[in-house]
């Protein structure tokens, strides 16, 4: 099994309706975190959680990096 490389940054989770930006250290285990969340309806973001309910099967989210960074960077950065 081939380890995916961990990459810090701000990342963006969107359909055509709706769009989250976040940071992470390891943007493949958060992205992970959230699907999970998401399909089990136990995300945090309720907005989220709505509309992954009623849209996903017609317009699924889409995961984009949108900057790598280093740790101390994030907060500034997702600003």
């Amino acid at each position: 099994m081939r380890k995916i490389e961990k990459i810090c940054g701000i990342y963006c989770i969107s359909n055509s309706k709706y769009f989250y930006i976040g940071q992470t250290v390891d943007i493949y285990r958060r992205w992970n975190k959230h699907r999970w969340e998401l399909l089990k309806c136990k995300h945090g973001n309720k907005i989220m959680q709505n509309v992954f309910n009623k849209y996903n099967q017609d317009d699924p989210f889409e995961y984009t990096i949108i900057k790598e960074c280093v740790e101390s960077e994030l907060n500034d950065l997702e600003i």
